[in-house]
């Protein structure tokens, strides 16, 4: 897929998924630097969620926003997932990072 047609993809995923999220009473939707934030603090982890929403350019910069992630969610009540689009992130980079963290991989 060309690169826009990923940004707008990942755009629209992120936007629906705030639109889902935004019901609930304590929703954050505030978005933070490369992550678009969907945390409906449900009991549901599909309406909890942080989106990976760039292209990492370093491995560095990835490992950085995958424990920033991690580190959000460990301190919410409830369990959430963390999205990437594999357009911008090795699969191997998400595994290996997911695992040093205690985490595991899903892909659909």
């Amino acid at each position: 897929m060309e690169n826009d047609q990923v940004k707008v993809s990942v755009d629209q995923w992120g936007s629906a998924m705030k639109k889902y999220s935004s019901t609930w009473p304590h929703a954050d939707l505030v978005d933070r630097p490369g992550t678009t934030t969907f945390w409906a603090d449900s009991p549901f982890a599909l309406w909890n969620g942080l989106l990976l929403n760039r292209k990492s350019p370093s491995e560095s910069s990835l490992r950085a926003s995958v424990e920033d992630a991690i580190k959000y969610m460990r301190q919410k009540r409830w369990p959430g997932l963390l999205y990437s689009c594999e357009e911008h992130t090795a699969r191997e980079e998400q595994e290996s990072f997911l695992q040093v963290s205690g985490s595991f991989p899903i892909f659909a």
